[in-house]
């Protein structure tokens, strides 16, 4: 019983779980099993899950796929790993085991977005805020199916005039990271006070803050009691398309600051 390791880079996809015409994680991974011959077709499997679930534009470093093919089929036979790490474009296979699925323990997630003038008195009231169990209805898109109560650890990291901030939890809402970054992101600018965060998150008010956008945010790790062997193929492959990123950005900087150096 399988359970694979990906990362891929949420802004080419239209998210993670599979749709009809549009591109997706878990598409571009089907189509990518069927051309290196461990499934014909997605009722071959008997198990298809992602342990969580990602919107349109939003990345991951780590997210889980449990896969569970009806004849046990090996993945691993016949190079087949590395196969489909050849295929798949933006998304790489970077761990596997063979070992039994279990729920994970924690999910982080980070959100990056570019602020470098702020209280960051505040920004710590505000993390011990969201910190805890609260009812997260008004910072998510409210589903009547789900349960709105969540406990989680918020943080932040600060440098280079980036603010990063960071989301711990056994599981969240959707939408929820980006709307408390969005409410986060509001109350540093002051165009809402500290107490409208806690009266939403008492259900005093039925104030909703709308999300911040998905492409700054990774789902960063997924702490589980699974062991994992790395695929080298799938982790320098993604090594390759960030550094690739890195060395765009640093030259469109560098152009940037050139053009304006003498305005």
């Amino acid at each position: 019983m399988p359970c694979l390791r990906i990362a891929y880079d949420g802004r080419h996809f239209s998210g993670s779980q599979r749709q009809l015409d549009v591109r997706t994680v878990e598409g571009d991974i089907i189509d990518a099993l069927k051309d290196a011959d461990y499934m014909n077709d997605i009722d071959d499997l008997e198990v298809f899950r992602m342990a969580s679930r990602t919107d349109k534009g939003v990345s991951a470093r780590e997210n889980l796929l449990n896969i569970v093919h009806k004849g046990r089929k090996d993945l691993t036979k016949n190079n087949r790993l590395k196969r489909v790490n050849s295929i798949l474009r933006n998304v790489w296979i970077t761990g596997i085991s063979e070992g039994q699925y279990v729920p994970p323990l924690y999910k982080e997630y980070h959100y990056f977005t570019k602020m470098s003038d702020f209280d960051e008195d505040l920004l710590d009231r505000i993390c011990a805020t969201f910190s805890g169990s609260h009812n997260f209805k008004h910072f998510s898109k409210y589903d009547p199916r789900k349960e709105t109560v969540r406990e989680i650890e918020m943080d932040h990291v600060n440098g280079e005039g980036l603010l990063t901030l960071v989301f711990r939890g056994r599981g969240f809402l959707w939408q929820m990271c980006r709307r408390v970054a969005s409410a986060t992101m509001s109350c540093l600018d002051g165009n809402i006070e500290l107490c409208e965060i806690e009266s939403m998150l008492r259900g005093v008010s039925d104030t909703k803050v709308q999300p911040a956008p998905p492409e700054n945010l990774v789902l960063y790790s997924i702490r589980s009691e699974i062991e994992l062997d790395d695929i080298e193929s799938g982790i320098s492959s993604m090594k390759e398309h960030y550094d690739n990123e890195i060395s765009n950005s640093l030259v469109n900087i560098a152009m940037g600051r050139d053009i304006i150096s003498e305005m």
